[in-house]
């Protein structure tokens, strides 16, 4: 029985460790603008809101799978417009869920014959949710993105792979302010 303990004390120890590595993200995948639209047109066009959601949940997906998959607990928040009054409500989200970082990502979509919508370029931000500090990230083009002809389902799975990956290389890399 007594062989047994420092096996069980290190197994203990080794997920603590990996425990305290991991930081507890909120995402927030807002619309951004359609790229043909006139700039004063405000809005997601009442006809284009369902595709667009899609779209944006797809980006989402995207996203929290990179997360997860490099062990960070992460979760959503609900999708808005990307207005000021949306980043704050992101921010207090992710404060009132327990994260510590919030990412946000607007995408920009283009309108496609059809009443159909396709993501195309998002920009990536990320937030202290204790100092609401916000470091830009960049702005990433489907284009960028490997595989032409994919669908608008893949591409925005494919854009939030990017955003993901992209944040976290920024922080991990200690690039961000704080």
């Amino acid at each position: 029985m007594n062989g047994r303990r420092p096996w069980i004390l290190l197994l203990l120890l080794a997920a603590a460790a990996v425990s305290a590595c991991a930081e507890t993200f909120a995402v927030s995948v807002r619309s951004g603008r359609s790229v043909g639209a006139p700039a004063s047109q405000a809005g997601v066009p009442v006809e284009l809101a369902a595709e667009l959601a899609e779209i944006l949940a797809d980006v989402e997906e995207g996203t929290m799978d990179v997360m997860f998959g490099n062990g960070h607990v992460v979760f959503d928040t609900d999708h808005q417009e990307a207005t000021e009054a949306s980043w704050y409500d992101a921010l207090a989200a992710a404060r009132a869920g327990g994260a510590n970082l919030l990412v946000l990502v607007d995408v920009d979509y283009e309108e496609l014959p059809g009443k159909r919508v396709r993501p195309f370029a998002a920009t990536v931000t990320v937030a202290n949710v204790f100092t609401a500090q916000d470091h830009l990230v960049g702005r990433i083009d489907v284009t960028d993105l490997a595989g032409d002809g994919r669908t608008p389902k893949a591409l925005a799975i494919a854009l939030g792979n990017r955003a993901a990956e992209s944040a976290l290389k920024e922080i991990l890399e200690g690039k961000t302010p704080w």
